[in-house]
């Protein structure tokens, strides 16, 4: 019964992450449960946990992504995704510059290639990134 329950309601664009960790109940446990080490600083990534948890798919559709990851993942040593939110050839510009700088980058493995997954709202755009 929902009636018997306090509801917080947000009504703003603002991560409610953020709003967590600066309540005084909340936010030691969450500092001490998402920090993370980021070379020399420590950041505090609550989005990432968080939204997997509020977000946690169906049990069918968990299934078909462990399924993609055996199958697509463990064939290489890095795997790329690729957007192109809207299917432009801007987006494909910006992307296929951006693998070759991670390719040509000191700390990408000598020799491996990556697999790429491609996500994009433009029904053409999978083939273009192929070419």
């Amino acid at each position: 019964d929902l009636r018997a329950k306090r509801i917080l309601v947000v009504k703003s664009g603002a991560w409610f992450g953020e709003i967590l960790s600066q309540n005084p109940l909340y936010s030691q446990r969450m500092t001490a449960a998402f920090e993370r080490p980021a070379g020399e600083e420590v950041i505090l990534d609550i989005y990432g946990p968080l939204a997997r948890w509020l977000f946690l798919p169906s049990a069918k559709v968990q299934e078909e992504i462990e399924s993609y990851i055996k199958e697509k993942l463990s064939a290489a040593p890095m795997s790329v995704c690729f957007q192109g939110r809207w299917g432009t050839s801007q987006e494909l510009e910006a992307g296929q510059r951006c693998i070759d700088d991670m390719l040509a980058a000191p700390w990408w493995p000598q020799d491996a290639l990556p697999v790429i997954h491609v996500t994009s709202m433009g029904a053409g755009f999978r083939q273009k990134v192929r070419k």
